[in-house]
């Protein structure tokens, strides 16, 4: 199985999650999505809310801080 999204030059993909993410779930079941700091917005929230789908980010990824992580699906 493949799922590919095709562009004219270099641009930023996280716009790409939910047509990939909809086009693999047609085919598999995902229960979690590994995914990178980039991967957030509208793409997790789709996946998590609208799909079920559990989206994990590594702790180290993003910008390095000393302040602990915020927000409602941070922990």
């Amino acid at each position: 199985m493949q799922c590919a999204v095709t562009t004219l030059g270099p641009c930023p993909d996280v716009n790409r999650l939910p047509v990939l993410l909809l086009c693999a779930l047609a085919h598999v079941t995902i229960a979690t999505l590994p995914a990178d700091a980039g991967t957030t917005g509208s793409g997790r929230a789709i996946a998590r809310g609208t799909l079920s789908v559990r989206s994990v980010i590594p702790a180290e990824a993003g910008r390095p801080t000393d302040k602990p992580p915020t927000g409602r699906y941070r922990a």
